[in-house]
């Protein structure tokens, strides 16, 4: 993918191209396969999760700011649940959104899009995952859990962020203009700053409010932690957007080095993401040792006992600092390792290169799952209780996914760059 493309002189002293014309000579292919094949994989576990929750027993879960960080699960399903579902799969999707954005909008630049369009374009497709949630999936929730209730879900929290992270890249690129910052890489050095300056306050601001052993106000709760509220109606939050914003910079950042660096950039990726979990099993060992109270919001209680499953009991609502260095780190190895894998085994890749559908209509196979699995459990007579049995419904549903989204990417890709259907 990377060899092919032209580097222009302007690079080679690091500095940033800001204009069409610089765009136009260097900019990768907008879709990088390794990145569908891992966003397809964490699609088909999020898949898996829902499928449990809707035809098996009621799902383990421990992934709230205010549950102790010891292991609460009883079989080999809740501790894959944990370490490779409920704990990788959300941070994925951000990452990897604040990745596809830093390709699209140089994709568009090259075919002659200004930044201001190219972010308008980006800014509608958060407004539409934002009126999908509220609309087509709020009707499905209600249909789901049988009652009247507003369910605050993924989509606002994604399509919140894009709008940010849009807006962010413009600012970024109209700063790039300026003869006194040229030469500085605020590409990278402003999404940093936002992760530093965002997880650094959410560290803070929950800590103080377990130290002193107050409830949480309300503002608190609706714009940060999350929960199940009543006011006239039923109100279930689970995504607040600031608080995953720093996946979506994270992207950035990642998206960046890919753009930049071509053919280095894995070896990079490689080295960021041995980091990340080396300091999140330092900062794990830390925290659950008693040695740092920093890290996560999880505190352990006098009669409470660590134990290597608990390494993975982090918080997701909302996503600690020990979240993103396993969530955004386990991702990355898997990008860098599926692309390793395009390169060296190709013939087993190509084996499962249908899978790949999955990643290219991400958002299609979103909507399309919630009625696939609750619509299989609609035929069941009781919940399954065998793993063996939930895996069969799982596969099932992905063979009929893969049907439409086969059938829609089809549809979509004959539809001008700049119809709505190509934004699902």
């Amino acid at each position: 993918m990377f060899r092919t493309l032209a580097r222009p002189d302007n690079i080679a002293d690091g500095s940033f191209p800001i204009s069409r014309q610089s765009a136009r000579q260097i900019v990768p292919n907008p879709r990088f396969s390794a990145m569908d094949m891992q966003r397809s994989f964490i699609m088909m576990l999020m898949a898996f999760l829902h499928c449990r929750e809707y035809t098996g027993v009621t799902y383990y879960s421990n992934i709230a700011w205010d549950r102790p960080p010891v292991w609460e699960g009883t079989s080999w399903l809740d501790m894959l649940q944990q370490i490779l579902i409920s704990t990788v799969a959300a941070g994925g999707f951000f990452m990897m959104m604040g990745v596809g954005l830093i390709f699209l909008f140089h994709s568009r630049l090259k075919e002659g899009w200004s930044e201001s369009k190219t972010c308008l374009y980006l800014v509608k497709r958060g407004l539409l995952l934002i009126f999908i949630q509220l609309t087509l999936l709020q009707c499905f929730e209600i249909l789901a859990e049988e009652k009247i209730y507003l369910y605050v879900g993924v989509l606002i929290a994604l399509g919140t962020n894009m709008i940010l992270a849009s807006l962010l890249y413009l600012f970024i690129l109209k700063l790039k203009t300026l003869p006194a910052l040229r030469k500085y890489p605020v590409e990278y050095l402003l999404p940093a700053s936002l992760i530093i300056i965002i997880t650094g306050t959410l560290q803070f601001m929950i800590s103080s409010l377990q130290n002193a052993m107050v409830a949480p106000g309300i503002w608190m709760s609706a714009l940060v932690l999350g929960g199940n509220y009543h006011h006239g109606v039923d109100i279930d939050i689970n995504f607040t957007p600031i608080p995953w914003f720093p996946a979506v910079a994270f992207g950035m950042i990642i998206g960046q080095i890919l753009y930049q660096h071509k053919d280095k950039s894995i070896k990079i990726l490689l080295r960021i993401a041995l980091c990340f979990l080396l300091a999140w099993l330092l900062a794990r060992t830390a925290f659950l040792s008693g040695w740092l109270n920093a890290g996560d919001y999880k505190l352990l209680a006098a009669a409470d006992h660590a134990s290597l499953a608990s390494y993975f009991c982090v918080s997701k609502y909302p996503p600690s600092i020990d979240y993103f260095l396993w969530s955004l780190g386990l991702n990355l190895l898997g990008i860098i390792m599926w692309h390793l894998a395009e390169q060296n085994v190709p013939r087993l890749m190509g084996l499962i290169q249908p899978v790949k559908i999955f990643g290219q209509c991400a958002l299609f196979f979103f909507i399309s799952h919630w009625f696939i699995y609750y619509g299989i459990s609609r035929f069941l007579p009781a919940p399954l209780t065998e793993p063996s049995g939930v895996i069969t419904l799982w596969l099932l549903g992905l063979m009929l996914l893969y049907y439409l989204c086969k059938r829609y990417h089809n549809f979509k890709s004959g539809k001008p760059k700049s119809s709505i259907w190509r934004m699902f």
